[in-house]
């Protein structure tokens, strides 16, 4: 959430954007507030700060559109381009064609208003027949796109038609559109006898070198580039497992975090448990088996697929148990038998689903044993492992955050921004697999006790025994001396009781 701009702020930000051509008169609340305004030409009005500050409002008297009519285009017009253009028909509206004459070449043509002010395009005959582009300026950009390994051998025609180029590299010469090397795409090297397709290429260490640092092969950052299709294997930086993914989908477009399986929170804590399942049992695999490797996937996406054994492992939340917030049961259960149905007509071995309704270690390490995928199992499985790698960045953070201090817990809180009991059940869980020493009962005692501390500061105010004028520090201490408990006089204090143990009790202001 964005910190609340002060009043000194706010005038400072309009300083900047708008000089001094609109004075802050009001007193700033917040963007979604409406603030006094007095604009240079000394009309005052009251905008929305935030949409002021965006500059979608401005001074409303200064900025009043004007209906325009045919009169006020031939002036535009003639603003705009001089005595060039002459205006043949009547002014309707922005988007209905107008006739305009261009006087230069003598050629007539139509184009709406709108387009013909906002690009400037001109008249449209002497715009195709003048060169846009200049020769040194398209020689600028092709060497700039390759490198300076190519150069133009023709004269610029436009984008799309072929012209000859040398590829110094290689000493070669070879007809290309501009467009195609724009755009990096593969062109032709004419050779007498043949003919050799090249392509402009910046492999992943030149392009992307913080991709290039997670390769397990560094030899593939040379080899492929950031938009391959193949798929590299990579070295996870927060768990050091390996990720396999093409290098432009290794980093999540909407988490910008390293799209991991076993320890990212843009995967589910079932879909990571199971992947980090496989992971111990050394068993390769293929996350969200999709038509891109098998056409008869169609529209239907698979959690995880073996192809050594040739098994899909669907991995079930709530979701296709009960009607929840994503689906109806119905139609969820139905799509899972159509799924189930597709893969077993088109040859799959082994379709197994795991139950995960609840993203619980003991509920899912239950379901996988009381399952086929129990046949798999190579070695003693750490659970606890599995457990720590699904639990999310998250959880990893707050259990390194953890000192030992019950104390600390609330900076945890307000430092994540999450409520207390998901940081306690985050500790809870560190503690179980290993990773921390935390103590819930300890806790719990501890809290008891800052509870009641909070309380006896609250009601330590002085009180007086109105019989017998004695005056006592706090509630408690009285409380001590009567050896009776304090709630009766507390009662007393508010009015709730007459007396308590046979006297008067009241405040001392």
């Amino acid at each position: 959430m964005s910190r609340r701009l002060s009043q000194e702020e706010f005038e400072a930000k309009v300083k900047q954007m708008y000089g001094d051509d609109y004075k802050v008169i009001g007193k700033y609340i917040n963007k979604r507030s409406q603030i006094e305004l007095t604009h240079k030409c000394g009309y005052t009005f009251n905008p929305y700060a935030g949409g002021f500050l965006q500059g979608k409002i401005k001074c409303p008297m200064c900025n009043q559109s004007t209906k325009l009519n045919t009169e006020i285009v031939k002036n535009k017009i003639n603003d705009k381009f001089g005595s060039d253009f002459e205006l043949l028909s009547e002014y309707t509206d922005s988007i209905t064609p107008i006739k305009i004459y261009h006087k230069t070449c003598g050629n007539s043509f139509e184009v709406s208003y709108s387009n013909f002010i906002r690009y400037v395009i001109g008249c449209p005959l002497c715009a195709k027949k003048s060169q846009r582009l200049c020769d040194n300026e398209f020689k600028r950009r092709i060497s700039e796109i390759s490198n300076g390994q190519i150069i133009p051998l023709e004269k610029y025609i436009n984008s799309s038609t072929k012209i000859k180029f040398l590829y110094i590299p290689d000493n070669i010469t070879f007809y290309s559109t501009p467009e195609c090397i724009y755009q990096r795409k593969n062109f032709c090297l004419d050779e007498p006898n043949e003919k050799i397709h090249k392509k402009i290429f910046y492999p992943i260490s030149e392009s992307r070198p913080d991709i290039f640092n997670l390769l397990k092969n560094k030899e593939d950052g040379y080899k492929y580039s950031y938009g391959t299709k193949k798929k590299l294997k990579f070295i996870c930086p927060n768990c050091y497992g390996d990720i396999i993914k093409q290098p432009m989908y290794l980093f999540s477009s909407i988490t910008g975090s390293i799209t991991c399986p076993r320890c990212n929170d843009g995967f589910s804590y079932p879909e990571k448990f199971i992947s980090n399942f496989l992971y111990q049992n050394n068993i390769e695999y293929v996350y969200q088996l999709t038509s891109a490797k098998f056409d008869w996937c169609d529209k239907y996406r698979y959690d995880f697929y073996i192809p050594k054994i040739n098994w899909i492992i669907e991995v079930n939340g709530i979701q296709h148990y009960q009607d929840s917030g994503f689906s109806t049961y119905k139609n969820v259960h139905e799509n899972d038998l159509s799924k189930k149905e597709l893969a077993l007509k088109n040859g799959i071995d082994k379709y197994i689903i795991i139950d995960a309704r609840f993203s619980d270690m003991d509920y899912i390490s239950n379901s996988i044993l009381t399952s086929e995928l129990s046949d798999i199992i190579k070695c003693e499985i750490d659970w606890n492992e599995c457990d720590y790698y699904a639990s999310g960045s998250i959880f990893i953070k707050i259990c390194s955050e953890w000192d030992g201090n019950f104390s600390s817990i609330d900076n945890i809180v307000n430092k994540y921004q999450i409520h207390k009991n998901t940081v306690l059940k985050y500790l809870k869980k560190g503690s179980k697999i290993g990773i921390i020493d935390f103590n819930y009962q300890d806790y719990l005692e501890y809290s008891k006790l800052s509870h009641y501390k909070k309380i006896g500061d609250k009601e330590k105010k002085p009180i007086l025994c109105v019989e017998t004028g004695i005056q006592y520090n706090s509630i408690k201490e009285a409380q001590d001396l009567f050896c009776k408990t304090s709630r009766n006089i507390t009662k007393a204090l508010h009015g709730n009781l007459n007396t308590a143990y046979g006297f008067h009790w009241k405040f001392v202001n």
